[in-house]
């Protein structure tokens, strides 16, 4: 299963570095980046690019980027 995602197109080659790296580390990880730098939305938005990516990738994404913010 898939999510789509509407990524700022500033933000895209970021969001692409980051989610690449993700994807080979487990959940719990010591990766840091800056979630503030992810400008990404659930919500269609015309201009930005949309990116299709795996449901539990996108949970990581989102547990990691929750993580990071609270700290």
């Amino acid at each position: 299963m898939t999510i789509t995602l509407f990524v700022k197109p500033e933000s895209l080659i970021y969001f692409l570095e980051v989610t690449k790296i993700l994807k080979k580390l487990d959940i719990e990880n010591n990766y840091v980046f800056n979630p503030l730098d992810l400008n990404y939305t659930e919500q269609m938005i015309s201009n930005y690019v949309w990116i299709n990516m795996e449901v539990e990738e996108y949970l990581k994404l989102r547990y990691c980027t929750n993580r990071l913010k609270h700290k």
